[in-house]
């Protein structure tokens, strides 16, 4: 009997520490949703919204201490449907030792699926010898579908650069074409609508629209642009030159283009037009001859 009590006690204190009593089991927390974990952003008291975006990849915030941008550490997170948050602030470089950071042009693309912003310094700053970051333009790309942010061009500061009429002559697949250039820092640079409409019968066409609510350009390839140039202007606009910060999209996907505007009207980098778009650039120095080929020939 007593063996039989002994087993039996021994049996009791095994289960009692095997399985755990109800009110244990029910501890655990469930996994928080992600309007659960937005509301709770939404609701902690250092923080203050700047910025919400809505997508079907989930909700975007902005949020800073103390409720003003770039004078407390800014937060750029995504709050997934399946309940994870995710920084996007991972390749931005910090503002000084206490991790501030500077975002500027915060955009959402037309398919609600990237974010575009910018971070400008005007000099160097450095936490002892470590450099947080350079004089410049940092342009990045926040991908919501994935959660990644890519630095997509980096523009060192520099002085304005020289700027003048373009002198040089154009040529469409050998044919001559006349369209408003300019040459800034030694390469030429066109409005997107020209060069849209002298080549609207080529391989390379592409259709240009803006869409104001957004502030955006959207370029999209294979389709032929219906209308007119733009409107011709004899003036010199050069010393009206500034670099732009317009938002440009290719099918629908944010990209970083080198443009400056120029009374009014907003001028873009040839040779780097023609590598994301699909066509060839290439000079003639005995004709002074910038020289566009969108089928394969000979320069």
């Amino acid at each position: 009997m007593k063996r039989a009590g002994l087993l039996l006690l021994t049996l009791a204190l095994c289960l009692a520490f095997a399985v755990p009593t109800r009110a244990e089991a029910g501890s655990e927390e469930a996994p928080k949703t992600m309007e659960a974990l937005v509301e709770e952003e939404l609701n902690t008291w250092y923080l203050s919204l700047v910025d919400r975006f809505d997508t079907p990849w989930g909700v975007v915030l902005r949020m800073v201490t103390g409720g003003i941008p770039h004078a407390g550490i800014e937060e750029l997170v995504l709050f997934t449907p399946a309940g994870e948050k995710k920084n996007l602030l991972g390749p931005v470089p910090p503002t000084d030792a206490w991790g501030r950071t500077a975002i500027n042009h915060l955009r959402l693309s037309t398919n609600r699926r990237y974010l575009t912003f910018d971070s400008t310094f005007s000099s160097a700053a450095y936490e002892e010898e470590r450099l947080l970051h350079e004089a410049g333009s940092y342009y990045f790309r926040s991908d919501l579908s994935t959660g990644e942010t890519e630095l997509l061009r980096f523009d060192p500061a520099s002085e304005t650069p020289c700027v003048c009429a373009s002198p040089q002559s154009l040529t469409v697949d050998g044919v001559r074409r006349e369209a408003e250039k300019y040459n800034i820092g030694g390469s030429n640079y066109f409005r997107l609508r020209d060069l849209a409409y002298l080549m609207r019968d080529t391989a390379a066409r592409f259709d240009v629209s803006f869409d104001p609510e957004t502030d955006t350009v959207s370029i999209r390839t294979g389709t032929a642009y219906a209308d007119g140039p733009a409107e011709a202007r004899e003036a010199d606009f050069s010393e009206t030159c500034v670099k732009s910060a317009q938002s440009v999209e290719i099918d629908g996907v944010p990209v970083a283009l080198t443009a400056y505007n120029l009374g009014g009207s907003d001028f873009f980098r040839l040779r780097e037009l023609g590598e994301l778009l699909g066509f060839g650039v290439d000079f003639a120095p005995e004709t002074d001859t910038a020289m566009i080929a969108t089928v394969s020939q000979e320069f």
